[in-house]
């Protein structure tokens, strides 16, 4: 799932606000008490009982950092210290799932949504940034005059 945190993270950070990913759980106790109440963290669990994010969000409670959790329908440890719970579709079992196809999914709609409302709620300023950061970086020769700039 952290690939999911990471595009999210990408997406963000292309619109100017600091956005970072930790796959590891010395990075992540570090950073949670580092952080304060300026800060805001994603807690990404299904099960919602992962030992080293339940740590990492009692240190991040004990700095009120305000936690938003994207984990499964029902109670679970993270929803209990979290500010906000968002629900994943919650039909894969933790054993007997083949892959994780729903959950996948769920995660992503959810990042989704969680950036598209932080980029409506300031959208000029983030569009132009977004555009500033576009042009500046993206070199690439665009042959396809459907998604040419020039072509609107």
């Amino acid at each position: 799932m952290c690939f999911l945190a990471e595009e999210a993270c990408f997406k963000f950070r292309h619109i100017g606000k600091k956005c970072e990913t930790y796959s590891y759980s010395n990075m992540m106790y570090q950073e949670a008490i580092m952080s304060d109440s300026q800060t805001c963290a994603i807690c990404i669990s299904y099960s919602g009982v992962s030992n080293e994010l339940i740590e990492t969000a009692k240190l991040l409670k004990n700095n009120d950092v305000p936690i938003i959790a994207i984990t499964s329908i029902g109670e679970n440890d993270l929803s209990k210290i979290s500010n906000v719970k968002l629900s994943l579709t919650t039909r894969e079992k933790s054993y007997t799932k083949i892959a994780g196809f729903s959950t996948i999914e769920s995660i992503s709609l959810v990042l989704d949504i969680l950036y598209s409302c932080y980029f409506a709620s300031n959208f000029d300023n983030h569009f132009a940034y977004k555009t500033k950061v576009a042009e500046s970086t993206e070199k690439r020769k665009k042959t396809n005059i459907i998604i040419d700039e020039i072509s609107d």
